[in-house]
């Protein structure tokens, strides 16, 4: 069976079950992961839009990035959310690919960047169901423990550790906690698990779809969005990016020097144990040049524009979780050790100020986030 004229395909397998597609999507058709070829191929057969959710990579070639920009340049439209979908559309963003949900913004944001995140195996006489828990879900259900108080830091983080270290084929929540020597017990199992990022992302993309159909569009036309706004053709190549966001040069240098030293992530880029640098030029010159500097912008304007949705006070636990990530970043192993290094205001010349505005920040992104997501569909973390 292959697709009819003007019909959206799904390629789906082991983030969300076919099944509950096709009742959500009944005019979709709704097929197995997508591989090398395949959008091509329904494109020529008349399919005008995509979602692309899984795909396939270690038995056939995967889809690439080239593929997709030649069905939208031809007047298709393309949205990607999950797993390889979210990946392929933070890549392809700019020629007017679509991503839905947290995997993609924070590939798109370059929070994350390996294909082994989102990877799990698959069993083919399954439907492709997955039979392996990806890394990106790990994080979220552990994030979600430590809320709920049942995992500290220290034994979330060994949990996770754990997780790295394993083949994406062999990684399962069973596993990580008798990798870290840590009991897995029905609770917490329960919350873990519950944190499914893949598929409640996949499940938000098709809710969107059922909503608003994607608009079919002539060739040399290219969709906009899921309002069905259309771009000219002459739009379709990708334009010039700008790498500040819009903010003026002398503003950005300071808001994000001030971010990446009171954040600790100034550490990240020393080739050595030095003070943290104190004029913005200082830290930007060290940047200024590499792919790393558009990834900073890019995370901390993220989180600056989460925060703003809501900027009363975060609760306690949002504010302990983030000054648990701001210390790891200046390599102590809690906020104490941290305070207790303070000298006169200042640590290691950082001024604590700069400390606790950081904390602030991604307490009140994290807690705004959570917030949203939950509102929208069930929490995944």
């Amino acid at each position: 069976m292959t697709a009819t004229p003007g019909q959206l395909v799904v390629f789906v397998g082991p983030s969300l079950d076919p099944d509950r597609v096709r009742q959500m999507l009944p005019a979709a058709h709704v097929t197995s992961p997508v591989a090398h070829g395949d959008l091509e191929r329904f494109h020529t057969a008349g399919a005008t839009a995509f979602l692309i959710i899984d795909g396939l990579f270690a038995h056939r070639r995967a889809a690439g990035p080239a593929e997709i920009v030649d069905v939208l340049r031809s007047g298709a439209q393309v949205f990607g959310a999950a797993s390889i979908g979210a990946i392929r559309a933070a890549e392809c963003w700019p020629a007017g690919m679509l991503g839905v949900g947290a995997a993609y913004l924070l590939y798109r944001w370059r929070v994350i960047s390996g294909d082994d995140e989102v990877a799990v195996a698959v069993d083919p006489d399954r439907r492709f169901a997955a039979v392996s828990t990806a890394l990106l879900s790990i994080r979220f259900g552990l994030l979600a423990a430590i809320r709920e108080r049942l995992l500290g830091l220290a034994d979330a983080s060994a949990v996770l550790t754990a997780a790295k270290r394993m083949h994406f084929s062999q990684r399962t929540w069973d596993a990580a906690f008798a990798a870290a020597r840590l009991p897995l017990t029905p609770e917490l199992r329960r919350i873990c698990e519950r944190h499914d990022v893949k598929r409640r992302d996949a499940l938000r993309a098709v809710e969107q779809l059922a909503r608003v159909p994607p608009t079919a569009c002539a060739p040399g036309e290219r969709a906009g969005g899921p309002s069905g706004m259309r771009l000219p053709a002459a739009r379709l190549r990708a334009t010039g990016h700008d790498p500040q966001l819009g903010y003026a040069p002398a503003r950005l240098r300071a808001e994000l020097s001030r971010w990446l030293i009171g954040s600790g992530r100034y550490r990240r880029y020393l080739t050595t144990d030095a003070a943290a640098p104190r004029r913005p030029d200082e830290l930007w010159s060290m940047l200024d040049g590499t792919a790393s500097l558009e990834g900073e912008v890019m995370r901390w304007h993220a989180v600056k524009r989460a925060g703003a949705v809501r900027s009363d006070p975060p609760e306690e636990p949002w504010l302990s979780e983030a000054r648990g990530s701001v210390c790891a970043s200046h390599g102590f192993a809690d906020w104490g050790e941290l305070v207790d290094s303070v000298r006169d205001g200042e640590l290691r010349g950082i001024p604590v100020a700069w400390i606790e505005e950081v904390c602030r920040s991604l307490a009140l992104a994290r807690r705004n986030v959570h917030e949203q997501e939950r509102g929208a569909t069930p929490p995944g973390g």
